[in-house]
């Protein structure tokens, strides 16, 4: 590679020009202005300068520059003149310096006044110094832009050459510039300021030599045919003319990769396969492919035996895989890819395995990156614990809850998982399931044991306790818990002795009762007394009872706080029914209900006889008042069944009139028309002769037979080998409920009789009596009885008919 460039050239005329000088402020109360302090003009040339004016006022004014002394040989030319500024607003004075043909090289100095109509009497100075110099002629050995290609990390020399065409001698200044930060210097004299120096006589040449160091190829940057631009500048000391040449260091083709990110550790599961990414870039200036390859190598690095470079191998179980490594996928400067290394474990607890990956840009195998990969098996364990229960906070010697468990491995392998318990708050008792213990594959989820628990009889009501369940693995590690929460719930429980139920001879029923609390927490009582007669009756409270104030014979009551094993006696009477028609049971029931479960109910019944007024004993003083209110009540019953006594009656005697009537018209009816004769004179008596006692029985009807005897004994077992025993007997009803429904009944019938005869009556009234009917009637063959003296009933001018009897069924059979 190329060290130093050495470049000689001739050198060629430039147009010089004029460098200006720095700026020189100046200011007063109300305007500012700023300058060039140095200016170069050559004999007969006009240099355009400035002055830049600043209103600082708060107002508009107008601002006049004039030039107050000047040097013979110089003019001044665009001046005076004025310019309107606003408040805090800029304005450049331009104009132009002559000097004359004949004039020396000289410096002189030319001083300006500045004026605003804001304040006429304040006048700004500015002094600007002119120098008039001869003409610089300096040219340098190369024309427009040079180039050189150059290689990293190489230091490369410079040198160009300079010639002085003017005939007077010039001490030429140089400096070099580049945006870019690469380090340069000069390989000759130079000046504290870091410049080169240079005095060149007339029409001498000279060179300039420097260097610049080339830095590294870095993410790609600079790239290949690229790089800084640097500028050198030479300075004539004459006039002050500059003279640049510009040159451009390009890179040459650098091919490098680098590997920016490793997964370098992998932990597997058994039988789990995993990838470990690898980012890879290319870190050349050009665009390149990589090569990319895998070996499996032992703890100091160095590759197992009989393994080779591959992109996919198997080594003891092991089964490893590249990919997104393809060798012909170009990557531009900087540009990265990310290759992924795959590896299987086997079926097994315990292991590792290194893999390197090798990688290198194409051209550049000996700039070749390596990284390893370990892979270890490594066995987790975990578990999620699940319970669900129902009722644990409504525990006690009778109710119990049960608690189920479910378990997730959630490890990374198969596992065995037992359920157990690991501490519960004494005073309750727990069990656990048979299928305490399973195993589990990867992720499974199963059931397992059930968890009974219930409380001891000597726990209160309203205790809390805990009881903590562990998972433990197959390892004996705990891996899950849970709690549940416990608490046993109020166990009411009363027993209710009765101590006394007796009716004294005034028929007050009075009971007494012994309550104790059998349960498990302090109790209250809500006690009712309810009677099936409405009679007077009450509840004696005991000392602390709770009752409706100003009530004398409370019914209900309440009895807070009762302690556990506590006894006390309940009282109650009620006195029986003295003025029912009939005898009767009155039922008195006494309820208590528990504080804190009123939906339990504990009821007693108790069942008293009474006598109905008929049959209570009475004293002699009141048997003539009762006898004396039986007949009152008979008058009255008398007086308001008169009219329907009556009514009654007189129905019956048509009814029977009606039935006479039918049963004489039968008897006619059967009769044929030669058997009916008329009555004579002879025959009349015959009715008066005495005859048989025998009751006549009418035509067309036989005489009832008597049925055969029977015994009871024989009638009664028949009669139950058909209808079965007799019902056992239920409980009395009500004897007021029977009162009013025989009542209801008797009304009932009597009305529905008294309407059958009313109608029997229109009827009968009417002459709606049912005639034959001939149509339908079948012959009926009949016997001529022996002729009797009977009267003809048939009406003069009519005719008689020889009808067939026809039985006819009518509403008046009864």
């Amino acid at each position: 590679m190329r060290w130093w460039v050495l470049v000689t050239i001739l050198v060629a005329p430039l147009f010089a020009s004029m460098v200006p000088a720095e700026a020189m402020p100046v200011s007063n109360d109300n305007l500012e202005a700023v300058s060039e302090e140095n200016v170069i003009v050559h004999p007969g040339e006009a240099v355009t300068t400035y002055v830049t004016v600043h209103n600082t006022a708060s107002v508009t004014q107008t601002v006049t520059i004039d030039v107050v002394s000047n040097h013979t040989d110089l003019t001044v030319l665009g001046l005076p003149t004025s310019a309107n500024l606003a408040a805090n607003h800029l304005h450049q004075f331009t104009f132009e310096v002559m000097a004359s043909n004949a004039s020396a090289f000289q410096s002189s100095n030319i001083t300006f006044h500045i004026t605003g109509d804001v304040d006429t009497d304040a006048v700004l100075s500015v002094n600007m110094s002119v120098r008039i110099a001869p003409y610089s002629n300096l040219s340098w050995g190369v024309n427009g832009i040079s180039q050189f290609v150059v290689d990293e990390t190489v230091r490369t020399s410079v040198a160009v050459n300079m010639t002085n065409n003017a005939e007077r001698v010039d001490n030429v200044t140089f400096s070099l510039s580049s945006p870019s930060s690469w380090s340069w210097g000069w390989n000759m004299d130079s000046n504290t300021q870091g410049q080169a120096v240079l005095n060149l006589t007339q029409g001498e040449t000279g060179y300039v030599y420097l260097w610049v160091d080339v830095p590294e190829v870095l993410d790609g940057a600079p790239l290949a045919g690229t790089g800084p631009r640097f500028t050198l500048t030479g300075v004539s000391g004459l006039d002050l003319a500059a003279h640049t040449w510009q040159f451009d260091l390009l890179m040459n083709e650098k091919r490098n990769v680098s590997i920016d990110h490793v997964d370098s550790n992998l932990t597997l599961s058994p039988t789990q396969d995993g990838r470990a990414q690898i980012t890879v870039r290319n870190v050349g200036n050009t665009v390149n492919t990589l090569n990319i390859s895998m070996v499996a190598v032992d703890e100091d690095g160095q590759v197992l035996p009989g393994m080779t470079r591959s992109d996919r191998f198997n080594v003891s179980g092991w089964t490893v895989a590249l990919f997104g490594g393809l060798e012909d996928v170009p990557l531009s400067p900087n540009e990265s890819r990310v290759v992924e290394v795959g590896i299987q474990a086997p079926y097994e607890l315990t292991g590792e395995l290194r893999v390197k990956l090798i990688v290198f840009a194409q051209g550049a195998s000996l700039l070749q990156r390596e990284t390893t990969v370990q892979a270890t098996i490594v066995r987790t364990t975990g578990a999620e614990f699940s319970v669900e229960h129902q009722g644990c906070d409504d525990l006690n010697e009778i109710n119990s809850c049960a608690v189920e468990t479910t378990v997730t491995n959630t490890g990374n392998s198969f596992n065995t998982f037992t359920v157990r318990i690991s501490d519960v708050t004494d005073g309750f008792n727990t069990s656990v399931g048979e299928t305490d213990r399973a195993f589990f594959l990867r992720g499974q989820q199963k059931e397992l044991a059930v968890v009974t628990v219930v409380s001891r009889p000597e726990l209160l009501a309203f205790t809390r306790g805990t009881m903590d369940l562990e998972v433990v693995d197959d390892t004996g590690r705990v891996v899950a818990a849970q709690s549940v929460n416990l608490r046993v719930s109020p166990l009411i429980r009363w027993n209710l002795t009765v101590v006394d139920e007796t009716v004294d001879r005034n028929g007050r029923l009075s009971m007494a009762f012994e309550v104790r609390n059998d349960g498990n927490a302090a109790d209250g009582l809500m006690v009712q007394l309810q009677s099936s007669h409405a009679v007077e009756m009450g509840l004696v409270p005991p000392e602390g009872a709770v009752y409706e104030d100003g009530v004398v014979e409370p019914r209900s009551m309440e009895i807070n706080t009762v302690p556990i094993g506590s006894t006390f006696t309940l009282r109650a009477w009620a006195e029986l029914p003295q003025d029912q028609s009939s005898n009767g049971t009155m039922y008195l029931n006494t309820t208590l209900r528990s504080r804190y479960t009123p939906e339990d109910m504990f009821v007693h019944t108790t069942e008293a006889d009474y006598l109905g007024t008929p049959w209570q004993p009475l004293g002699e003083d009141d048997e003539a008042s009762v006898w004396a209110e039986r007949v009152s009540l008979s008058l009255a019953y008398l007086e308001a069944w008169a009219g329907v006594l009556l009514a009654s009656a007189f129905s019956f005697a048509l009814v029977v009139v009606a039935v006479r009537a039918r049963q004489r018209r039968r008897a006619e009816n059967t009769l044929m028309p030669y058997q009916r004769a008329s009555e004579t004179a002879d025959d009349w008596m015959a009715k008066f002769n005495p005859g048989p006692s025998e009751p006549a029985t009418p035509p067309g009807i036989e005489p009832a037979s008597t049925p055969d005897a029977i015994h009871k004994e024989d009638y009664a077992r028949q009669f139950r080998q058909q209808h079965g025993h007799a019902a056992v007997q239920q409980t009395p009803v009500n004897p007021q409920l029977v009162n009013a429904a025989q009542l209801v009944l008797e009304k009932r019938t009597e009305e529905r009789e008294l309407q059958r005869a009313d109608d029997l009556l229109n009827a009968l009234q009417a002459g709606q009596i049912a005639s034959p009917m001939l149509d339908i009637a079948p012959p009926v063959e009949v016997t001529e009885p022996p002729a009797t003296s009977m009267p003809s009933q048939t009406k003069p001018g009519t005719t008689t008919t020889n009808t067939p009897p026809i039985w006819q069924d009518d509403d008046l059979d009864f």
